[in-house]
């Protein structure tokens, strides 16, 4: 089994804590010696247990599958997020200026959905959900983008979606007025 590099020490240390990998004196390994028993421990794991809380998996295979993709976390460096940030600010920008090509920055509708499939790569970015979101309301558009997002992400979405199905978001009530204060 190959770990992904983009998966941390402190990552790789909770996994083997919280699924007992038999691994003794981990905490005194560095990441690529705890790569190499991690890999080859693996296989001696019968089963695991289900986790619903740190990464979303529910058996050996899908741990495996986690483990060698890149961690969804930490896969743009500053750069590359900031250039997915301008290119999602633009699609927003064309959203807000009612879905006209003429008044956006882009040439043409391709160019458009080719960096909206670009950004959709990266649904664990709040504003790449926004502009994607926003430009699915386009009636122009072909085809509708799907989000790209890790489980953990949307699981928090889904909770935070049904938190607000149940309390409601009408909590606060605001009058506009002439509004007397006297001191006495």
């Amino acid at each position: 089994m190959n770990i992904h590099k983009t998966h941390s020490r402190k990552e790789l240390l909770e996994i083997i804590e919280f699924f007992h990998f038999p691994i003794s004196d981990c905490e005194e390994l560095n990441k690529e010696n705890l790569i190499l028993q991690m890999g080859s421990t693996f296989e001696q794991i019968p089963e695991i247990i289900p986790d619903y809380d740190i990464i979303l998996v529910n058996n050996k295979e899908e741990l495996k599958e986690y483990l060698e993709n890149p961690n969804q976390d930490k896969t743009l460096s500053v750069n590359q997020r900031n250039k997915i940030m301008r290119k999602s600010k633009r699609i927003i920008n064309y959203c807000k200026n009612g879905y006209d090509i003429i008044k956006s920055s882009f040439c043409s509708l391709n160019d458009l959905l080719d960096q909206a499939n670009e950004v959709a790569e990266y649904g664990n970015i709040p504003t790449c959900r926004r502009a994607i979101k926003l430009l699915n309301m386009d009636i122009k558009i072909p085809y509708k983008i799907e989000m790209k997002m890790s489980k953990k992400v949307q699981r928090e979405l889904d909770i935070k979606k049904q938190t607000a199905l149940m309390y409601g978001t009408s909590g606060l009530v605001v009058k506009q007025g002439k509004v007397l204060v006297l001191f006495d």
